[in-house]
């Protein structure tokens, strides 16, 4: 399984590699903040499963990487137009299609999976992870960044 990673990382272009990486480790961060770890996996691991609610919040919180990652590139809201910088996409999480919040839910959804190929585990830190302050400190967080997507109609113009 490694190697199929290894061989899929070196098939990736220099920018497509980078975007994994910061990807990833924003995934990561949030999932120490929801109350998780990540070790290393022993042969008898399954990959973690998260519930619903995690699922969408870290859903969302991709989404919005994603949007200013896109922003700060110079990308701006139109029909889709790569050469002129357009996206669709660039809309808050809640006005996007449930078919578009499906992609962004497929990247969390198997990040398990993926540390679990590359010899990893995801774990709880808690017995019984208080999911309420996990949701308050993530929301107030991204209500803090300066979210383009929020706020005036202009930012989808």
């Amino acid at each position: 399984m490694k190697r199929v990673l290894r061989e899929t990382w070196h098939q990736l272009t220099e920018e497509g590699r980078s975007q994994f990486l910061v990807q990833s480790r924003f995934l990561l961060s949030m999932l120490d903040i929801a109350g998780y770890n990540v070790s290393s996996a022993t042969d008898r691991d399954t990959p973690y499963v998260f519930s619903a609610d995690v699922l969408d919040l870290l859903s969302k919180l991709e989404h919005d990487r994603w949007s200013r990652e896109r922003i700060d590139e110079g990308w701006r809201f139109g029909k889709r137009d790569a050469e002129n910088r357009r996206t669709p996409y660039l809309l808050p999480w809640e006005d996007m299609p449930e078919e578009v919040r499906n992609y962004d839910r497929e990247v969390a959804r198997n990040l398990p999976e993926l540390l679990s190929k590359t010899g990893y585990t995801i774990t709880s830190m808690y017995k019984e992870p208080d999911r309420g302050s996990f949701f308050t400190l993530a929301h107030q967080g991204v209500e803090r960044a300066s979210n383009p997507l929020r706020g005036s109609p202009s930012a989808h113009s």
